[in-house]
């Protein structure tokens, strides 16, 4: 048994991380609404949401524990990681990735349930975990309802860093000297932005259906062609 998995995509993992801001995060208190329904769903004391980086596994809501950070590994959370599906542990003693692990040992931890939380591209980038001190198993429902919580959580924490894109692309939109404007597949202007109202003399709240070319010109062969080959040239 390796007692130190990573998955595949490792390198490619942790750049994801980085693309999500989720690296080197402080606790969340949003986050503990998640981590206290988890702990009831399926009777357990405690539970916890956390970040897997490369060395460390950084806790963003804990509940019934005390944990900042954890050496990955001394972790549980990394099979769920190297796995990218949901680890079970009825008992810890009896289960050779736990038996033998310090932090288990130290905090007489018996049951684990890790559901990796996994982006649209499938990047395990987390777990969001449940423990208890005897062992004890989950039906498929409680297991079900565990994913579905953590399925919730990576949403919230991708959703935070998409949100800021889009928030510095309109604005980035909006305040740019160059001419910049959103077509549909047919050419039909969608958005433009100020400085394209502006050189083109046009009002886009008067003129909301309007082809890309009736605006440039459309006895201009030469742009005709182009535009023409354009699906031809993103092949």
């Amino acid at each position: 048994m390796d007692k130190y998995p990573v998955p595949d995509n490792e390198y490619e993992r942790i750049n994801k991380l980085k693309l999500f801001d989720l690296l080197q995060l402080e606790k969340d208190p949003q986050l503990d609404i998640f981590a206290e329904t988890a702990s009831l769903i399926t009777d357990c004391p405690a539970a916890l949401i956390a970040m897997m980086e490369s060395e460390t596994q950084v806790i963003q809501s804990c509940i019934g524990l005390d944990l900042d950070t954890v050496d990955r590994k001394n972790t549980v959370c990394q099979y769920a990681i190297a796995s990218g599906k949901v680890v079970i542990i009825n008992d810890t003693l009896l289960d050779e990735r736990s038996s033998e692990n310090p932090l288990i040992l130290a905090g007489g931890i018996r049951f684990y349930a890790g559901v990796p939380l996994v982006d649209d591209e499938g990047f395990a980038l987390g777990t969001l975990c449940v423990i208890d001190y005897k062992p004890k198993t989950l039906t498929e429902q409680q297991v079900t309802i565990l994913q579905k919580i953590g399925n919730a959580v990576t949403i919230l924490l991708t959703g935070k860093r998409k949100n800021i894109e889009a928030e510095y692309f309109q604005q980035t939109f909006n305040i740019s000297n160059n001419l910049i404007c959103v077509l549909d597949s047919d050419f039909m202007l969608k958005d433009v932005n100020p400085a394209f109202e502006k050189v083109f003399d046009f009002d886009k709240a008067k003129n909301p259906h309007q082809s890309f070319l009736s605006i440039l010109g459309e006895h201009n062969f030469e742009l005709r062609g182009i535009i023409k080959r354009l699906p031809d040239l993103q092949e």
